[in-house]
């Protein structure tokens, strides 16, 4: 038997060849859409800068040069976020896998502010409950667009990356009791978790590598 799977984010080839055709069947679709923000005046520009998402680095990119990030102390969320930057030759300082992973940083590991974060119109509050007392600006530098779809079928496993795709999906969808729901981490399984869904399936590192490893396993182990 055939068992169909759902991506709630259209994901490179490379990253689903790893599913066997006799064993998966693969759809995708993106359930929420970016688009970058251009800053009506660029802010003078702090010595600590935080980046919680791989768009929030586009977007700054979007209305900055990289060479300005050079010299500067980058906090980030996540390896993708990570990686793009060290892409563009920038040096990381610090990075977590959860925004609320700052909270657990000792006073003495963080420099002095003001802090400068860049995120998205949709982004939770966690960095500023975790660095509460902090001097923070918040720059929102892409808005992000709920594009619901009401799926023409029934899967079994739901595979989230984002709380606002956890949003975006039940506009137009219900609760399948048939249906495993996976999530990239724990803040999109809270969000899946307030949705109604009872049982949410999440890697202990959040990427999507160990989130397709998750699924792989677990089939396989239901077999």
């Amino acid at each position: 038997m055939i068992i169909e799977i759902f991506f709630t984010k259209m994901l490179p080839g490379e990253l689903l060849g790893s599913f066997s055709c006799e064993l998966f069947s693969i759809n995708m679709r993106d359930f929420i859409a970016i688009k970058y923000i251009s800053l009506p005046k660029k802010p003078a520009l702090n010595n600590v800068l935080i980046f919680t998402s791989r768009n929030a680095v586009k977007g700054f990119c979007q209305n900055f040069s990289a060479e300005i990030l050079r010299g500067k102390k980058i906090f980030v969320v996540g390896d993708q976020t990570a990686f793009l930057l060290e892409k563009l030759g920038v040096k990381v300082t610090i990075q977590k896998d959860y925004a609320r992973d700052f909270s657990l940083l000792n006073k003495d590991e963080l420099p002095k502010g003001p802090y400068d974060w860049f995120c998205g119109t949709r982004s939770l509050d966690h960095i500023a409950d975790s660095l509460k007392g902090c001097s923070l600006n918040r720059y929102e530098v892409y808005h992000t667009s709920l594009c619901p779809y009401a799926l023409p079928g029934s899967y079994q496993a739901i595979i989230f990356f984002s709380p606002s795709a956890v949003i975006s999906f039940f506009r137009k969808n219900s609760i399948s009791q048939n249906t495993c729901y996976f999530a990239i981490g724990k803040t999109t399984s809270e969000a899946l978790s307030s949705a109604g869904v009872y049982e949410v399936f999440s890697p202990e590192k959040p990427s999507a590598i160990s989130l397709i490893q998750l699924i792989k396993k677990y089939f396989h182990a239901t077999k």
